[in-house]
């Protein structure tokens, strides 16, 4: 089960590749994913979900930590 430590590793790890092209999926139950990259070129982090329209840019990790576990706030457990 992941957390918040989890999500924070995984977007140091992809911040530390600095490669466009690599993206995270995270589950928020009921089919719905939400799709995580980096933009190295901008320094920012891509939050994608095409069923609900959404794509939102967030430039600090902790702001996208805090992003991702309100959006999956049922999958995730601390």
């Amino acid at each position: 089960m992941m957390n918040e430590a989890n999500v924070r590793t995984i977007l140091e790890t992809m911040k530390q590749y600095k490669e466009s092209g690599i993206t995270q999926s995270f589950n928020a139950g009921q089919g719905v994913m939400l799709l995580v990259s980096y933009a190295p070129e901008e320094d920012l982090f891509v939050f994608a979900n095409p069923q609900i329209e959404l794509q939102q840019k967030i430039a600090t990790i902790t702001d996208a930590v805090t992003e991702i576990i309100a959006f999956t706030k049922d999958s995730f457990r601390s």
